[in-house]
């Protein structure tokens, strides 16, 4: 070491010393033993360690041995420091200069070390026909960094590049396969990325311009990508976790639901079936097929293990079909149900004089209707939408505990009006039917008007 590093003692004194061609090597000697003495670096002396190699890397012969010290360098300076945000850019800079500056003797050269490794291959160019290689590390507890927005990185950063040259738009993609760090759950949402240099006005960031998932499972995803660049795979942590027994309990709580259900919905239509004046009206046929849509989505959910245990894609593709054709069936028939019940009910309730207004008997009615539409218009699945962040485990409860009582509320609805020999559908009566009822309670005394509105109300609930 010259005699003019031997005045060295801290990071302050290295800010001060000019890199220079002959004493590059001192100067990474001396980041090594300062760094020997720390066990974190705070932001100012992570960019002094930053700026100096550098300007190592640009100005200095980059022998192996110089090299596999910055190497080492870096390797630590991933392991100290928490928050690489504002440096990560220098430090892939300093990565691909040493890759295309460092003189080697051979075909290929490998540098290592815990949080970093560099492979540099000459090839031969008149036999070449492509290029395979891996990446993998001994090393355990290293903490993926949180480089975007609800987004985690988890993987190694792999990167691939060719000297002097830029490599983009190719028409054959570059396939990476990426091995996850932390392992992804079913429903989990992952990103082929690769460092885009600009983002973050110069700050640089994750971009997945040009790069597409191929395949991915819990352990690995593969990817393509049409350039060549620092790549890597972001696993989305936006999302609460469900811990396995709350997880093994919804799943309980969803078959025994949709079971109950289907019990229920085979009852409604059973009875739809055997008193026919209850399906002579609108209402009642929205409502039939609202229950065979229901009670199609809930029996091919029950079986869809027992089709998956045959490992048929084109099955699987079956009945994940059906499934979807059920659902926005059903949903198709609650919005006829919904622009039914406006018409029967909300324009003839203007039309009106209710003079049960204000009291306990009319609260408690119109608490009744209120609570048979939110089941039957599937106003349940409402807490699904919501079911994210701190109360997404509350409202997976709610969830499925209030549709396991939606087919069972619309069949006691029913069954209470049949018991009670009521000839109407558990839907509202059309528009029709009820303006001629108000018609003529409109001539009739005050006594015989009240007993006209109790049942038109009989007629509204659902």
């Amino acid at each position: 070491m010259s005699m003019c590093m031997t005045t060295v003692s801290d990071f302050e004194d290295l800010e001060n010393i000019q890199v220079t061609a002959n004493n590059s090597a001192d100067i990474v000697n001396v980041i090594e033993d300062l760094l020997k003495d720390e066990n974190s670096l705070t932001d100012p002396q992570l960019e002094i360690i930053i700026d100096k190699l550098s300007a190592v890397t640009k100005i200095a012969t980059l022998t192996t041995v110089l090299a596999g010290s910055i190497t080492n360098i870096l390797s630590n300076i991933c392991e100290y420091t928490t928050n690489l945000s504002q440096v990560t850019n220098e430090i892939l800079y300093i990565t691909d200069l040493m890759g295309d500056r460092t003189v080697f003797t051979g075909s290929y050269h490998n540098m290592t070390a815990p949080s970093l490794a560099l492979q540099l291959i000459i090839p031969d160019t008149s036999q070449f026909q492509g290029l395979t290689f891996g990446v993998s590390s001994f090393q355990t507890g290293l903490t993926p960094e949180c480089t975007q927005s609800n987004m985690m990185l988890n993987s190694y950063v792999v990167s691939a590049s060719i000297t002097n040259a830029t490599v983009s738009d190719l028409k054959i993609p570059v396939v990476v396969t990426f091995q996850h760090l932390q392992q992804k759950e079913d429903q989990a949402i992952v990103k082929c990325v690769y460092w885009d240099f600009n983002k973050n006005n110069g700050i640089g960031g994750w971009n997945d311009e040009g790069c597409e998932i191929k395949r991915s499972n819990a352990t690995y995803t593969l990817c393509y990508c049409d350039h060549l660049t620092h790549f890597g795979v972001l696993l989305d942590i936006s999302k609460t976790p469900i811990n396995p027994e709350d997880e093994e309990m919804l799943t309980i709580i969803s078959y025994l639901g949709c079971g109950v259900s289907s019990i229920f919905l085979g009852v409604t239509l059973l009875t739809y079936v055997g008193f026919e004046k209850l399906r002579r009206d609108n209402p009642s046929k929205i409502l039939i097929n609202l229950s065979v849509a229901l009670l199609g989505l809930n029996i091919f959910f029950l079986v869809n293990s027992w089709f998956a245990s045959f490992d048929s894609d084109e099955l699987c593709i079956a009945v994940a079909a059906i499934q979807h054709y059920f659902l926005l069936a059903a949903f198709t028939w609650m919005g006829l149900e919904a622009i039914n019940m406006y018409l029967a009910l909300v324009k003839i309730r203007k039309m009106r004089v209710n003079k049960t207004t204000g009291s306990r008997k009319g609260l408690l009615h119109d608490l009744r209707v209120v609570t048979s539409l939110t089941f039957l218009l599937g106003l349940t699945w409402l807490p699904a939408f919501f079911a994210w962040g701190q109360v997404k485990t509350p409202l997976l409860y709610l969830f499925s505990t209030l549709n396991s009582l939606q087919d069972w509320s619309r069949s006691v609805t029913l069954g209470a009006k049949v018991k009670g020999g009521l000839q109407v559908s558990p839907s509202l009566q059309s528009e029709t039917t009820s303006d001629r009822k108000i018609s003529d309670c409109s001539h009739s005394g005050s006594s015989h008007d009240q007993v006209c509105l109790k049942q038109d109300r009989v007629k509204s609930s659902v």
